[in-house]
Order: C-alpha cells, then structure tokens, then sequence
C-alpha cells in the first residue's frame, strides 16, 4: 500500500518542507544595539557609576549571611522597527568577555522605573518585576550567551508595558563580565534581534466599467430577384370595367388587370429561357469535355 503512494508522501514532504523555507525567506531580522546599559551594586557605593565601563558585570557571592550581588540594566529603541510588524522573535545576544562559574543562572526581568546609565544608585533604584523571561547559565567566557525575550519584546510594542529596559541578575554563585556598548570592538556589543515580517495589505478590488461594443457597420450586396418581396400587402385598387366601343363586334377588355398579366406572363418567359439556356450551356461542356478525354486518348495510344 506504501509502495503504491509512495510518490504523493513524497511530494507532500517536498512540499512542507518548501513551505517552511519560503515562510523563513519571508521573515526579516532587525539587529539593535542597546541606547544605555550599565550595572550596578547594591552593597557598594551610592555614588558610584559604571554607565561608561566597558564591561557589564554580574556578580552574585553568598558567604555565611552576607550577599553580595550586581545587576545590569539595559534598554533597546524599537522605533525603528515597521509599525505593523508581526514579531515572530526577539533574542538578546551578550558576548562574556570574561567570567567563570559552573553554570549559574542570569535571568532576564523587565524594568519598571525609567533609569538613566549615568546616575547613581539611589536614583536608579533596582525595581524589577517577579517575571522571569529567559534563564541562561553561565560557565565561562569568549562566547555569546542568548536569551529569549520575544514575550517582552511583544508586550514593549502592544502599548502594555512602557519600554523601561530590562533588569539581569544571577541567582548563584557567579561572576562574568560581558561586553558594553562602551567596549572598544563594536562587534561584541550587546545586540537584540528581533525577527518579524510585515504582512501584505490586500488589495482593494476597483470596478472597471464594461466597455460599450460599437457595431461594425456591414457592407451588404444587393441581390437581384426575380420577383420584388413585397413590403407591405396592398390590396388592389377595386377596377370598373370600362367597355371600349368598336365599330366592329369585339368583346369588352380589362385594362389594369390585363397589364399584371402582361407583366407575369413575361417574367415566367424569362424564367424558362434562363433554364434553357443553361441547359444548352451544360450539354455543350459535357461535349467538350467528352473530345478532349477522346482526343487525350488517341495521343496516348499514338505515342505508345
């Protein structure tokens, strides 16, 4: 039974597998660089700001009751993404130029309060939500760690949520220095990229008026006929005898009946002489035709 259709499955895979490709062409993917980003540490100086460092830090350290932790705070500008685009996916790329750990976890929040990268603490503040949006484990440096945050992305463009950023921390032991938007090599920054299409608008459909046929004008050749087709009946014209008086014995005549007679009987005249004469015209072809094959003969017998 397989083997009977095994050509239809065949091409149905080929098919969904078509599909899925063209739909990932028609995807585009918008890279975004953060506007400010900076980290800060609870348990350190109020003052202090690292709003122009190269590295972020995430720092989390638990020793007997004392814990030490940071946060990093970020904020991406979506203005420049298509007002009608459809987010399928939004990833934050952080590049961990240094670090170690056994795999702790950062998670990704979203920050409540506006913040500025070059204020200090206590005005910044480190109000974040219960919300976890992505879980990445960190375990070492000189690669990219990757967070999901298409969820976020999505509720920042729906008017939801007011896009303040997003808040990082760790929740082990863990120490890891990734890349800023100050670092020297650009290529490290901490990028967000949002995969999203725009859907086609469907046409309108307009109303084309319908053209008007224009007749052709016919040229017609005029047939000649035997007898005139009558347009319209006529009855004839009720005709008193008039008797014409002769000195000598004759019977009386009908003048305007006598004529249409006249004229018929001349029409039916023609008639039979055109039937004659096409009569003659026939046997005189066959004749001729008849010598001519008679005479072909003789040539042929004579060249024989």
């Amino acid at each position: 039974m397989f083997l009977k259709y095994r050509w239809w499955v065949i091409i149905l895979l080929a098919a969904g597998l078509l599909g899925g490709f063209v739909s990932d062409a028609r995807a585009e993917m918008k890279p975004l660089n953060p506007v400010r980003d900076t980290y800060i540490v609870p348990n350190g100086s109020l003052s202090e700001s690292h709003g122009f460092e190269p590295l972020l830090w995430i720092k989390y350290v638990k020793e007997n009751n004392f814990q030490w932790r940071s946060y990093v705070y970020m904020t991406f500008d979506l203005k420049s993404l298509p007002k009608k685009a459809v987010i399928e996916k939004a990833v934050l790329d952080l590049y961990a130029v240094e670090g170690e750990g056994n795999g702790c976890p950062v998670n990704v929040q979203r920050q409540n309060d506006p913040w500025n990268e070059y204020e200090n603490y206590a005005s910044l503040g480190y109000a974040n939500t219960q919300k976890v949006y992505d879980t990445a484990f960190v375990s070492g440096a000189k690669w990219w760690y990757h967070w999901n945050i298409t969820e976020l992305v999505k509720e920042w463009l729906s008017g939801k949520y007011d896009n303040n950023g997003i808040v990082m921390f760790a929740t082990d032991d863990c120490l890891a220095g990734f890349a800023s938007r100050h670092h020297p090599k650009p290529e490290w920054w901490p990028r967000l990229l949002v995969y999203y299409s725009v859907p086609t608008p469907t046409p309108t459909p307009t109303l084309t008026p319908t053209p008007t046929v224009t007749p052709t004008p016919v040229k017609t050749k005029k047939m000649m006929t035997l007898y005139p087709t009558p347009t319209e009946k006529q009855e004839l014209p009720t005709i008193e005898p008039s008797v014409v008086a002769s000195p000598t014995a004759q019977k009386p005549t009908v003048s305007g009946l006598d004529a249409d007679y006249e004229k018929k009987k001349l029409d039916d005249k023609a008639v039979k002489m055109f039937y004659v004469l096409g009569g003659i015209v026939l046997v005189e072809t066959a004749i001729l035709t008849g010598l001519l094959i008679k005479w072909l003969l003789g040539q042929r017998t004579e060249v024989d």
